[in-house]
């Protein structure tokens, strides 16, 4: 029973939890602010653990690579290749060009971790890289190819929407009761 309610309250995160037919899809800090992404997996090898994905923001697309250690539930990824996705688009921001995030080798080295639900998946570590800071993705589901016309993957619902769809009709019942009470009672 001990082990079944450890169980309960840790979910384990499966071997195969970066298989190409998911998407990630999150935030990173950049000098303090978040910043949108996306992790599509391009491969994944579930005998050695190797991974390539493509990192993707809206002005630049970055190839990594690295070892997923199902024991740890870790993922170290390495940058190898930054290809710009607006060509012809200014960047907002002129410390975020490839030449500077090559220069500056690029990691991403994180921990796999799963929700309460048991279905839903969090990566999230550091970005080691100057003015870089934590980054945090959460498994969405099947790899979609992008494209204007496609729509965004829906989210499903979680334990924290489900419990906060209950709880503000309970609380406001239950203060709505106190009011009458006081009302009453004067």
């Amino acid at each position: 029973i001990v082990n079944l309610f450890s169980h309960l309250i840790s979910p384990a995160v499966p071997d195969d939890v970066f298989a190409p037919n998911y998407i990630w899809k999150g935030s990173y800090n950049y000098r303090g602010r978040k910043q949108p992404m996306t992790l599509s997996i391009t491969s994944f090898n579930s005998t050695t653990g190797r991974v390539n994905v493509t990192l993707s923001n809206s002005n630049l697309e970055l190839l990594l690579s690295g070892v997923y250690k199902a024991t740890e539930a870790r993922l170290l990824l390495l940058m190898y290749q930054v290809n710009y996705v607006n060509q012809g688009s200014q960047l907002k921001d002129s410390a975020i060009s490839p030449a500077k995030i090559m220069e500056d080798s690029w990691t991403m080295d994180g921990f796999v971790s799963a929700e309460p639900d048991g279905s839903t998946y969090v990566f999230q570590g550091f970005i080691q890289g100057k003015d870089y800071g934590q980054f945090g993705l959460q498994r969405l589901g099947l790899n979609m190819s992008e494209s204007q016309n496609s729509t965004p993957p829906q989210l499903g619902t979680n334990s924290s929407s489900v419990a906060i769809a209950i709880l503000v009709p309970f609380f406001a019942l239950i203060f709505t009761g106190f009011g009458f009470y006081l009302y009453k009672q004067r």
